[in-house]
């Protein structure tokens, strides 16, 4: 008997399944497969009804938009696993007319259509899926646009789920017709460095981030993030290409070129629909005028696009020599680079820059940073600490308006020195936000410490923010593995981790990875993957802590306590311990030494990590569930955690 009912629909389809099979029929034959097995496991979880797998693509239906959509980014996160499948994933909501295994009405061809626009690793939706979720932190969407389909007489608003681990379509791959222009929307291009010089280039990206936060201001105005501009740039090295790709109307292009003292910039704004220069004008001056040539040009474009919008600055963000923002300029770029080397090269670029001119607060907020980066990431001596406090001071003197203070604050305050005080870590990452709501690295610093208190939603949501704004950021992605591990999502966590350049925070990723493949019972590869790790790199806490978890599963008593003497000789020389001792709680509750797990939580606890759902939640800790000390301690952290979940219950991210 037939049946009609109001259901959430989803397709798939594997991208390029006919040129698979024109090259290799047994590979597409075991994708083909795979994806079947995948979507069969991931729809019955989410208690949906499977009515037709059609060679490379499906037909699922679902009582709610909810269990669509994690029934779909559990499909692509499992697929992006060796070997992959290039799958893509449309949903919509319908009245639908179901008899046996056949299904009709137009909510399945609108749910057709809408896969078919896609790309491989993507989800969209329609908008009345998208409503029904747009409140929802864990499933961020991102409008496409409007598309006019064939035998479908509306026009139809696209959504994409823009989770770091699926693909968020660029303008230009979508296939169907765009009816609204969107006009308000611009990319900055890298400009051109035509000095001699080749390391001039910094002055082309302090020229590019100056217009880029000009343009942010523009009510309704929508632009390109700089990392986006810049991945496609390496990619294309072309402006109209790199604009194109992410569907703005607008580009903005320009060359720097640099003979002594003299600068010459050229700026231009190109309509890329139509095809021509809309503006452009040229900038003489010298390297002392580049403030004032840097204001002219932001303003002159900020009022070709919006004539009524004035640019407004915090008077600490530039400096008032010409010569103490080069040295700035260049330290920014030292600083972007994240190793070591490039740190002190940078420390020692900001102190020439407030030398010069000692009245620059961002120039010392940025050396806090600097600071406390050299003291927390590569050399916890107080001596980096104590220059960061003197620094963070002398700018909130200058002006207290700059969200890089706070940032920094943050960065300062959480530290084992301090007592790891959560709570006003928490406030100064917030402050920074409200003070520059596109600050990805206060979203990134928000998550870490928010995780460790245990308020996962919200920690979540701030990972989320942070790779939205920045998707290129390599701290961002591995932090996000972490948190996803923590939450029990071993599938996107590994997905995460593996998304970390190869090298990149060596040999934290290898461990973290080979983590999450034992806690998905895949525990031959995690011990490969931890004996893949490098001899060189055996010197490393988090490679002995989790090593002596491994030997403990392993039954080898003996060899997990010397991993644990490792681990605490290297661990104690970091700015942050809690990590390894919770590693050295695990391994002994895993040897049933209760007595000391429990002291080796505490000190994990004390040292800044009271994080109680991963408390209740880490299966190494289940010898301990029935010590009558280790409950005291859930109940306590417990408790601490619901203190931190008041003081951010007003704050949303948007």
């Amino acid at each position: 008997m037939a049946e009609r009912r109001l259901a959430a629909i989803m397709f798939t389809d594997i991208v390029g399944y006919s040129t698979m099979m024109q090259h290799n029929e047994a590979s597409a034959i075991a994708s083909a497969n795979r994806h079947e097995s995948v979507v069969t496991e991931q729809v019955l979880k989410e208690n949906g009804r499977l009515l037709h797998f059609y060679g490379d693509g499906s037909l699922s239906i679902f009582n709610s938009a909810t269990q669509a959509i994690r029934s779909a980014i559990k499909t692509q996160i499992s697929l992006q696993d060796e070997p992959g499948v290039p799958l893509r994933i449309g949903l919509n909501i319908g009245e639908v007319l179901i008899d046996g295994q056949k299904i009709y009405g137009d909510g399945v061809n609108i749910a057709s259509r809408i896969e078919s626009s896609g790309v491989a690793g993507s989800v969209l939706l329609s908008k009345n899926v998208f409503e029904k979720i747009r409140n929802r932190s864990e499933f961020p969407c991102q409008s496409l646009g409007r598309f006019a389909f064939k035998n479908i007489a509306q026009d139809l608003e696209l959504y994409a789920l823009s989770h770091p681990l699926l693909t968020v379509p660029l303008p230009g791959d979508l296939k169907g017709k765009r009816n609204e222009e969107n006009e308000r929307t611009i990319a900055v291009i890298p400009f051109r460095n035509l000095s001699d010089d080749p390391e001039q280039i910094y002055y082309c990206e302090g020229i590019c981030e100056d217009i880029t936060h000009a343009l942010s201001q523009i009510p309704d105005m929508k632009v390109a993030s700089i990392s986006s501009v810049k991945n496609l740039w390496n990619k294309f090295k072309n402006g109209d290409a790199v604009g194109q790709q992410l569907g703005v109307a607008i580009i903005c292009e320009g060359s720097v070129r640099r003979v002594g003292d003299q600068l010459r910039i050229n700026v231009q704004l190109s309509d890329l629909e139509e095809g021509y220069h809309i503006w452009s004008s040229q900038f003489n001056g010298s390297v002392q005028d580049i403030f004032e040539m840097q204001d002219k040009i932001t303003q002159n474009i900020v009022n070709f696009l919006e004539p009524d919008q004035t640019v407004t600055k915090s008077p600490g963000e530039k400096p008032k020599n010409s010569q103490a923002y080069d040295a700035y300029l260049q330290a920014k770029f030292h600083f972007n680079k994240r190793s070591q080397k490039h740190n002190l090269k940078a420390m020692q670029l900001l102190e020439r820059a407030l030398s010069l001119d000692p009245e620059f607060a961002l120039g010392y907020a940025t050396l806090a940073r600097v600071n406390i980066e050299q003291f927390f990431t590569y050399d916890p001596k107080e001596q980096w600490e104590k220059r960061a406090y003197v620094a963070l001071e002398k700018a909130r003197a200058l002006d207290e308006d700059l969200a890089d203070i706070y940032l920094a604050k943050g960065n300062l305050l959480w530290t084992r020195e301090n007592g790891f005080p959560h709570a006003d870590a928490i406030k100064a990452y917030i402050h920074a936000i409200k003070k520059d709501p596109m600050l990805s690295e206060a979203y990134n610093e928000l998550s870490r410490v928010t995780w460790h208190v245990g308020l996962l939603d919200l920690a979540y949501a701030a990972s989320l923010k942070t790779t939205q704004l920045d998707p290129y950021f390599t701290d961002g992605h591995f932090r996000f593995g972490w948190l996803e591990i923590h939450r029990g999502n071993l599938d996107a966590a590994l997905a995460l981790l593996r998304r970390v350049p190869e090298g990149s925070l060596a040999p934290s990723t290898d461990v973290l990875i080979s983590q999450c493949l034992l806690f998905m019972d895949r525990k031959e590869e995690a011990f490969n993957r931890l004996d893949s790790i490098p001899q060189s790199l055996h010197e490393d806490a988090d490679y002995c802590g989790m090593k002596a978890v491994f030997q403990a599963l392993k039954g080898d008593g003996k060899g997990a306590e010397f991993w644990i003497q490792e681990a605490i000789k290297y661990g104690q020389r970091l700015g942050h311990f809690h990590h390894i001792t919770c590693n050295i709680a695990e391994a002994y509750s895993i040897l049933q030494e209760l007595p000391k797990a429990i002291k080796w939580i505490r000190y994990t606890i004390q040292d800044g990590f009271p994080c109680y759902p991963w408390l209740i939640s880490n299966p190494c800790f289940e010898n301990l569930r029935e010590q009558p000390e280790f409950n005291e301690i859930l109940e306590s952290t417990r408790v601490e955690m619901e203190s931190y979940r008041t003081l951010t219950k007003d704050f949303i991210i948007e």
